[in-house]
C-alpha cells in the first residue's frame, strides 16, 4: 500500500510536472507567437520602409534628371548668349571702325575745306590787289584823260 501510495504520489507528481510543462510549453509557444508576429510586423514595416526608400530614391532620380536637363539647358542658353555677345562686341568693334573712318573722312574734309578757304582768301587777296591796281590804273587814266 505505501508503494502504492508511492506510485500514485509519483503519478500525481509526473501529471503535475506534466501539466507544468504544458504551461510552460503554450507560455512559450504564445511568447514565439507574439515574437513571430511582432518580427513580421517588424519585417513589414521595413518592407514599406524599404519601398518608401525606393520610391524616394526614383524621385531623387527623376528631381535629379530635371535638374540635369535644366542645366543643360542653361548652359545651352547661356552659349547662346555668348554667341549673342561676341556677334554684339564684333558690330561695336565694326561701328566703332567705322565712326573711325567717318572721324577720318570729315577730318579731311575739314582739312580740304580749310585748304579750299585758304585758296579762296589767297584768290580774293590777289582780286583785291589786282582791283586795287586797276582802280588805281583807272584814276591814273582818268586824271591823264582830264589832262588832255
Amino acid at each position: 500500500m505505501a508503494e502504492r501510495d508511492n506510485l500514485v504520489k509519483e503519478r500525481e507528481e509526473i501529471a503535475s510536472e506534466r501539466d507544468n510543462l504544458g504551461k510552460e510549453k503554450e507560455e512559450s509557444v504564445s511568447a514565439l507567437v507574439l515574437e513571430k508576429e511582432a518580427a513580421v510586423t517588424e519585417r513589414d514595416n521595413l518592407v514599406k520602409e524599404k519601398e518608401e526608400m525606393v520610391i524616394e530614391r526614383d524621385n531623387l532620380a527623376k528631381e535629379k534628371e530635371e535638374i540635369s536637363t535644366e542645366r543643360d539647358s542653361l548652359i545651352k542658353e547661356k552659349e547662346g548668349l555668348l554667341v549673342e555677345r561676341d556677334t554684339l562686341i564684333q558690330e561695336k568693334e565694326g561701328s566703332l571702325t567705322e565712326r573711325d573712318q567717318l572721324i577720318k573722312e570729315k577730318e579731311e574734309f575739314v582739312a580740304g575745306r580749310d585748304n579750299l578757304a585758304k585758296e579762296k582768301e589767297e584768290s580774293l587777296k590777289g582780286l583785291i590787289v589786282e582791283r586795287d591796281n586797276l582802280i588805281k590804273e583807272k584814276e591814273e587814266l582818268v586824271v591823264e584823260r582830264d589832262n588832255l
